[in-house]
């Protein structure tokens, strides 16, 4: 993220997807609407995790808008899990 808009941006296309159903929030650091409607940011460093429905896969976003920018959006990656058969 290069900007606390992009961020902003960001959260609102999550948001759209949320309310579809493609992705559900799984944790953060503070409600997603919190972010747009709060004329204060409600951290130094917001996180949050999302799951797609169909796959399953999970995705962290993260900002540090101590500095107004920097952040990422990556995939997590957990340790398969296997059955004794």
């Amino acid at each position: 993220m290069n900007s606390p808009y992009e961020y902003r941006d960001l959260i609102r296309q999550i948001l759209e997807t949320v309310e579809q159903r493609t992705f559900h929030l799984l944790s953060g650091t503070c409600p997603l609407e919190e972010i747009l409607t709060s004329k204060q940011w409600p951290g130094d460093y917001i996180v949050h995790v999302i799951g797609c429905t169909t796959c399953s896969h999970r995705f962290q976003f993260s900002v540090e808008t101590y500095h107004g920018g920097g952040g990422a959006w990556e995939v997590i990656t957990s340790p398969s899990s296997s059955k004794a058969q």
